[in-house]
């Protein structure tokens, strides 16, 4: 086998790892508190950037999709949904 083909593979199974790693994981059914906590374990045990995304990316997994979910938070102007949320997403999400 190449070095490049053992590079590739190398890195397949990395992120592939890190993905079953976070696999316990789905922010839509955890707390602010315990999706905070999940984030910096998943940051800790995944120090490359590939790896980390698709840690977090598998977290999503099963979230509600929902046609527009943000807005401009509370005290928002014209749009009161919230800034930010782990329970449903949309395309720009």
């Amino acid at each position: 086998m190449s070095n490049f083909r053992a590079a590739i593979l190398v890195a397949c199974l990395s992120v592939a790892s890190a993905a079953s790693a976070a696999g316990s994981y789905r922010f839509h059914e955890m707390s602010e508190g315990r999706v905070s906590a999940a984030l910096s374990i998943i940051h800790k045990e995944n120090a490359d950037l590939s790896s980390r995304v698709a840690a977090v990316s598998e977290a999503f997994l099963g979230t509600t999709y929902r046609l527009g979910p943000l807005g401009e938070g509370q005290d928002g102007e014209f749009d009161k949904d919230p800034l930010y949320s782990f329970k449903k997403v949309d395309c720009t999400t």
